[in-house]
């Protein structure tokens, strides 16, 4: 058995890669119970490949489980309230030097999909707050641009999600994936109070028409076997609101 990579070897692996990332996503999610969308308690990717209708000629090209923690920036509320957000992600274990600053803003829902663009940037875990005092990272700076009026970042919330994904190689040749997250949010600044809720996801990041298809199609077919329509809250909104948020 192959030993776990070590920090250091997950720094240099990370070092020649882009700092920098833009790119587009089409995604639908759905809240979900585990016993009754997986017929387990425990999530896991085999879990989820066992039930999982795939769309048509599509096959299953890898699976694997992660944890990540994010944590949500906002001023009054007013990312929340214009489709944009903020996040700072972080990882543990030998990932915990792989920090991205990422800003999303939703570009429109259409029929349950949320058509986004997301911006991010790897900087050193310590520099977050560094970071958002300078202003200088392009998710900082596309926000900027996308606000009208100076905005204050503070710290609202964080999550921690295990994330089980099963990745597709569709008909079309693009790579889908469907994720079953158990995301627990914690809020910062008062309470404290925690909850935990379980979400079934499926996304693209292809801006081409034939996938865009195909994905919602898939979408009709998770529809029909779980019961009801997707939802059509982002999850940094769906935080916000547990903190006192009133869209």
């Amino acid at each position: 058995m192959a030993q776990p990579l070590t920090v250091a070897e997950v720094d240099q692996a990370m070092s020649d890669l882009p700092r920098v990332l833009v790119g587009v996503e089409q995604e639908y999610k759905w809240r979900v119970d585990p016993r009754e969308f997986l017929g387990t308690a425990q999530p896991s990717p085999q879990a989820l490949e066992r039930v999982l209708p795939l769309p048509g000629g599509a096959s299953v090209a890898s699976r694997f489980r992660h944890a990540m923690s994010s944590i949500y920036f906002d001023d009054d509320w007013y990312l929340a309230a214009h489709g944009l957000a903020l996040k700072a992600q972080i990882n543990p274990g030998q990932f915990r030097n792989i920090c991205w600053l990422a800003a999303k803003q939703t570009i429109s829902w259409a029929g349950g999909c949320r058509d986004s663009l997301e911006i991010s940037e790897r900087i050193p875990p310590e520099d977050i707050h560094t970071e958002l005092t300078r202003r200088a990272t392009l998710p900082l700076r596309h926000l900027d641009g996308q606000c009208r009026r100076p905005v204050s970042y503070e710290a609202y919330a964080t999550t921690t999600q295990v994330r089980h994904k099963v990745h597709l190689h569709i008909a079309s040749g693009t790579l889908f994936q469907a994720t079953f997250d158990v995301a627990t949010t914690r809020l910062l600044g008062g309470s404290g109070a925690t909850t935990t809720e379980t979400w079934l996801e499926i996304e693209s990041t292809s801006s081409e028409l034939r996938p865009r298809a195909e994905l919602d199609a898939w979408a009709r077919q998770l529809t029909q076997a779980i019961g009801r329509e997707p939802d059509q809250e982002s999850k940094p909104q769906y935080a916000a609101a547990l903190a006192g948020w009133a869209p």
